[in-house]
């Protein structure tokens, strides 16, 4: 088995962000994942792991759905897909105070205050990318 790791794969900055969905992602995610797998002469990829920055605002279920349908009869069939979040980091414009967030609605970007002082007046710093952190393969 062979574990190949971190392929970046940027979402885009800004309004752009929006243009992406997770069905282009899940494509591009699989492209690099069977591209490792040829290099390795792999005979399947048994398994992803995935790393998604807090403001890609990725759906999991349909970023899976996705997965599942694009990888039927390659060598991805059947791929275990695990998925971790990474936080947005809030920087609070009043209290200088930096704190850290799980987002796993976009409403909930809405209502985020600093924990420190309670301000609104929050800046959020995040990740804007899905990272294909690493693959094994059956050779």
């Amino acid at each position: 088995m062979i574990t190949a790791s971190t392929y970046f794969i940027n979402v885009g900055k800004g309004r752009r962000l929006w243009r992406v969905h997770e069905f282009s992602m899940a494509q591009r995610l699989l492209e690099a994942a069977l591209k490792v797998a040829e290099q390795h002469n792999a005979s399947r990829i048994l398994s992803m792991e995935l790393e998604i920055g807090g403001l890609t605002h990725l759906n999991d279920d349909q970023l899976r759905f996705s997965l599942k349908v694009l990888s039927e009869g390659t060598l991805a069939e059947g791929v275990e897909v695990t998925i971790r979040h990474l936080p947005v980091q809030v920087h609070c414009k009043r209290c200088d105070g930096l704190n850290s967030f799980q987002i796993g609605r976009l409403e909930e970007l809405l209502t985020i205050t600093c924990r420190k002082c309670g301000s609104r007046d929050v800046e959020l710093e995040g990740e804007e990318t899905c990272v294909l952190k690493s693959i094994k393969v059956k050779t």
